[in-house]
């Protein structure tokens, strides 16, 4: 039987895209969720690997970056307030 399917090997990942940071938040959003693949990538923010992002309906201003021990807070050209959790090591 065919089954469907694809394989992508470690060398078919890129691993050298940048997050862009003046977009709208829901952009920055969904750039940091494309690159969480943990089994082969995660994003990297100021040396931190993140795990997961989310976007909530709430304005904080924009351009905002502010680093914390286990997260990011961050906006882009809308204002809309992103978590970006890092990835903690045990």
């Amino acid at each position: 039987t065919n089954i469907n399917s694809s394989y992508f090997s470690r060398k078919d990942i890129n691993l050298v895209h940048k997050i862009n940071f003046k977009k709208t938040s829901f952009e920055i959003h969904n750039q940091i969720r494309a690159f969480i693949f943990q089994e082969y990538q995660l994003p990297i923010i100021n040396n931190s690997k993140i795990i997961k992002s989310i976007l909530i309906n709430e304005f904080i201003g924009y351009n905002v970056f502010q680093e914390f021990e286990n997260y990011f807070i961050i906006s882009g050209i809308d204002g809309f307030k992103i978590i970006a959790q890092k990835l903690n090591k045990l």
